[in-house]
């Protein structure tokens, strides 16, 4: 039996690792292997992190209120991916607006 912990570790861990192989040997791979190696980190990404995500929850509220709790962690799991994008735009923004000014100060 694997435990929750280690199921995570190794779904984030083989996940990271796949992603930056794909990364590193992006020009050098054939599409096949590419394809691939996303349909890898796809699968341990679902049976990693994103089932431990689901098991927890379900695991550590108390019956009476479990559906509940359990809809308010899928709310604020939600919320704080909308503001990481929000604020990842914002600040891609940002950067690219400084890289340009950097760049045309040089001039």
């Amino acid at each position: 039996m694997v435990g929750r912990q280690k199921l995570q570790l190794w779904g984030f861990g083989v996940v990271g690792l796949l992603f930056t192989l794909c990364g590193f040997m992006f020009d050098k791979l054939p599409s096949l292997a590419l394809i691939i190696c996303y349909l890898l980190c796809t699968f341990f990404g679902q049976c990693g992190p994103n089932a431990t995500t689901y098991i927890v929850p379900s695991e550590i509220f108390p019956t009476e209120v479990r559906t509940m709790f359990h809809g308010i962690s899928a709310c604020f799991g939600k919320v704080g991916a909308l503001i990481a994008a929000i604020l990842f735009n914002r600040l891609s923004e940002v950067c690219l607006l400084l890289i340009f000014f950097d760049v045309t100060s040089l001039h």
